[in-house]
Protein backbone atom coordinates (compact mmCIF):
# COMPACT_ATOMS: atom_id res chain seq x y z
CA UNK A 1 0.00 0.00 0.00
CA UNK A 2 1.48 3.33 -1.03
CA UNK A 3 0.96 6.23 1.31
CA UNK A 4 -0.88 6.19 4.59
CA UNK A 5 -3.85 8.55 4.81
CA UNK A 6 -3.86 8.60 8.63
CA UNK A 7 -0.70 10.68 8.60
CA UNK A 8 -2.52 13.70 7.23
CA UNK A 9 -4.41 14.00 10.53
CA UNK A 10 -1.22 13.88 12.59
CA UNK A 11 0.52 16.68 10.70
CA UNK A 12 -2.42 19.00 11.39
CA UNK A 13 -1.74 18.91 15.14
CA UNK A 14 -0.23 22.12 16.51
CA UNK A 15 2.69 20.21 18.07
CA UNK A 16 3.31 17.78 15.19
CA UNK A 17 6.97 18.86 14.98
CA UNK A 18 7.47 17.54 18.53
CA UNK A 19 5.91 14.11 18.01
CA UNK A 20 7.88 10.90 18.06
CA UNK A 21 6.99 8.78 15.03
CA UNK A 22 7.92 5.10 14.99
CA UNK A 23 7.23 2.08 12.85
CA UNK A 24 7.61 -1.66 13.04
CA UNK A 25 8.81 -3.75 10.08
CA UNK A 26 6.54 -6.76 9.49
CA UNK A 27 8.21 -8.48 6.54
CA UNK A 28 7.33 -12.00 7.71
CA UNK A 29 3.60 -11.51 8.28
CA UNK A 30 0.60 -9.81 6.77
CA UNK A 31 0.89 -6.05 7.40
CA UNK A 32 -2.90 -5.62 7.64
CA UNK A 33 -3.12 -8.26 10.35
CA UNK A 34 -0.19 -6.71 12.24
CA UNK A 35 -1.85 -3.27 12.07
CA UNK A 36 -5.19 -4.65 13.28
CA UNK A 37 -3.52 -6.39 16.23
CA UNK A 38 -1.57 -3.28 17.26
CA UNK A 39 -4.67 -1.09 17.05
CA UNK A 40 -6.64 -3.63 19.11
CA UNK A 41 -3.89 -3.70 21.76
CA UNK A 42 -3.78 0.11 21.91
CA UNK A 43 -7.58 0.31 22.15
CA UNK A 44 -7.67 -2.25 24.97
CA UNK A 45 -5.04 -0.29 26.89
CA UNK A 46 -6.30 3.26 26.28
CA UNK A 47 -10.02 2.82 25.59
CA UNK A 48 -9.88 4.39 22.11
CA UNK A 49 -8.06 3.95 18.82
CA UNK A 50 -4.88 5.97 18.22
CA UNK A 51 -5.62 9.52 17.05
CA UNK A 52 -4.99 9.05 13.31
CA UNK A 53 -6.44 5.55 13.03
CA UNK A 54 -9.91 6.12 11.61
CA UNK A 55 -10.54 2.37 11.31
CA UNK A 56 -9.66 -0.84 13.15
CA UNK A 57 -7.18 -2.06 10.55
CA UNK A 58 -7.69 -4.80 8.02
CA UNK A 59 -6.92 -8.33 9.15
CA UNK A 60 -6.35 -10.88 6.39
Amino acid sequence: MAGHWGGRYIWQLADSDDLLVAWMPVSERDPGAAEAELIAEFTALHGARPFANRNKGVAA
